[in-house]
């Protein structure tokens, strides 16, 4: 995979103006109403940790004017990844960076393998999104476990009735009571 390419193509569809600036062609910039950024990849993890302070700074001095003048300012965001694992003081050190607000807000993340990946690591920055887990099973037994429901009001609400009897059963027993 791609990570600058997929990352693109994340963005874009999340609403993202995405570019490749000229001057530099291992970053990607984006930017939509509320927020921008770049996303940097690194080869390796030692790579991101030795150059992420050079490549914020270098975003920040390139867009100095237009970050001052800009109310999204306080939104600036420095992405850096790399599909290289890393170990326990690695990671440590990566949660340093994403703690330092100076500058910009960071997300640095490892072992960027797979979209999957990638998308959890750009979840700041993209629609609130809700992952369902499929369970294989009988459905309509899951269902009757779930609802919270007696067990006449289970069987019709689950069996053959059309809506209108499910209501004017569920009516007439609610006026009986």
């Amino acid at each position: 995979m791609n990570i600058f390419d997929e990352t693109k193509r994340i963005l874009d569809s999340a609403g993202y103006r995405t570019k490749f600036p000229v001057e530099k062609t291992e970053v990607l910039y984006f930017e939509d109403d509320s927020l921008f950024g770049f996303i940097n990849v690194f080869d390796n993890v030692d790579a991101l940790l030795s150059n992420w302070q050079r490549r914020q700074e270098d975003f920040l001095k390139i867009n100095a004017i237009r970050i001052r003048n800009s109310p999204k300012a306080w939104n600036a965001y420095s992405i850096f990844l790399t599909p290289s694992g890393c170990g326990n003081e690695e990671r440590t050190k990566l949660l340093a960076i994403e703690e330092d607000f100076r500058g910009t807000r960071k997300i640095a993340r490892s072992s960027v393998f797979t979209r999957q990946d990638l998308i959890r690591a750009l979840l700041p920055l993209l629609p609130i999104q809700y992952l369902v887990t499929l369970i294989s099973g009988d459905s309509m037994k899951m269902l009757r476990t779930r609802l919270n429901l007696s067990e006449v009001e289970k069987s019709t609400l689950l069996g053959k009735y059309t809506p209108r009897e499910v209501v004017s059963i569920f009516l007439g027993e609610a006026g009986e009571e």
